[in-house]
């Protein structure tokens, strides 16, 4: 400052006039400030509107709501009145303007408007924010349905692939149709004559009933008498297939194939029997194939307990099966040393605990030894032998070998 010497004498000598430059120096600087931030914040706030209008009317056009419609409106209300402010400013005389500076200062005439566009902005964009998590959730909603519907039509031809792939392989063996080994037993049954026919009594009657509506899983063992036992079991097992048959309860049967020339149509082992049995329910209903089962398992498959393991799965699908089985066709121990009787209590224990299954389980065993098996896990019925000419059925509910629809109908077994 040039003249800072004569200001410091003067502070020395005339305090007064010193204060009185001194204070006259700073209005003029601060009106010259002033000005200048005037300026600057006005142009800054028309640059910020100007980039702002093109997003909000993208926003308009995107969430055209009731409440975007209200907020724009107020925003370009509050840009109106602040361009309406600044041509004002701009339109007076400059010494005006100079002191407007001083007098009316950016803070106090233009702060608080361009505050409440940046307010208003905010809130737009909060709200765009919003509706586009709002259309996304939608979008979600729609994908998830779309994706459940392409599931629902897409899965039932995925488990008739796969359901044809499981029969394919299982029936690569040609076992026999079970129609038709019902059919060979029938026939066998038929052509003997009287004497070697079995007869069953009231106590065989009541325990076969009470045995058939106790709504859990068990076995049972039918033992035949005389040097006829196995054709007694036979018969008897074939009478209770072909009457007990009814669409709403499924009925699985291994017996006696007619003998033909090759012997892969016939049950040699206990796999095949498995693998027997499982042909069966897949051939009942294509809804039995559960989600975790698929045609790669029945491909990798070749032990007893991984063959047990498919028919549970496949069984707790059901609401209640039969399975009748010749246990003179494949022995009555597994390769492991483990009995028939045992292996179906390990599956009905599987069906109840692990898979949480209300399927209910009724095995018939024919002709088979319980010597080394516990009494508690099966229930054992034996035939008598018909002697002379056997009876039909009376009043002291005898039964022989025919009219074998009766035992259905005493029993109950449809119920």
């Amino acid at each position: 400052m040039y003249y800072g010497t004569v200001l410091d004498v003067m502070v020395q000598h005339h305090p007064e006039y010193a204060s009185l430059a001194w204070g006259t120096m700073k209005f003029l600087f601060q009106g010259v400030m002033n000005h200048e931030e005037l300026v600057v914040q006005l142009a800054k706030g028309i640059t910020k509107i100007a980039v702002a209008l093109p997003r909000m009317e993208l926003r308009a056009i995107l969430y055209p709501t009731a409440q975007m419609k209200h907020l724009i409106q107020t925003l370009y209300a509050h840009i109106i009145k602040f361009l309406m402010r600044a041509v004002k400013w701009y339109q007076q005389p400059t010494w005006k303007r100079a002191v407007s500076s001083i007098t009316e200062p950016f803070a106090l005439h233009f702060k608080d408007i361009l505050e409440d566009i940046s307010e208003q902005s905010r809130q737009i964009d909060q709200l765009a924010v919003a509706a586009s998590q709002a259309e996304l959730r939608d979008m979600h909603i729609m994908v998830t349905s779309m994706k459940n519907l392409l599931v629902d039509e897409i899965s039932p031809g995925i488990r008739d692939l796969q359901l044809s792939s499981a029969l394919d392989f299982v029936s690569r063996t040609r076992y026999i149709d079970p129609e038709a080994s019902l059919r060979y037993c029938k026939l066998l049954s038929n052509r003997r004559s009287e004497p070697r026919r079995y007869l069953v009594d009231a106590q065989f009657l009541c325990t076969l009933r009470g045995w058939v509506t106790v709504d859990t899983s068990s076995t049972m063992v039918i033992k035949g008498a005389g040097i006829r036992v196995p054709t007694q079991c036979r018969d008897f097992g074939a009478d209770l297939i072909h009457c007990a048959k009814r669409p709403t309860i499924p009925l699985l049967w291994a017996l006696e194939a007619a003998p033909g020339n090759d012997d892969r149509d016939r049950i040699l082992s206990a796999v095949d029997l498995l693998k027997y049995l499982v042909f069966q329910i897949l051939k009942l209903n294509s809804n039995t194939m559960p989600r975790n089962v698929n045609a790669s398992i029945f491909r990798t498959a070749s032990t007893e307990a991984e063959w047990f393991n498919l028919l549970t799965a496949l069984l707790s699908t059901l609401p209640r099966v039969i399975i009748v089985v010749d246990a003179s066709l494949i022995g009555e121990r597994l390769s492991d040393d483990i009995s028939w009787i045992d292996a179906f209590v390990r599956v009905f224990e599987d069906l109840r605990i692990i898979r949480n299954s209300t399927t209910i389980v009724k095995v018939v065993l024919l002709n088979f030894d319980t010597t080394d098996a516990r009494t508690s896990d099966f229930t054992l019925l034996n035939l008598r032998t018909a002697k002379g000419r056997g009876r039909a059925w009376n009043d002291s509910t005898t039964l022989t070998h025919r009219p074998v629809s009766r035992v259905v109908a005493v029993v109950g077994i449809d119920s």
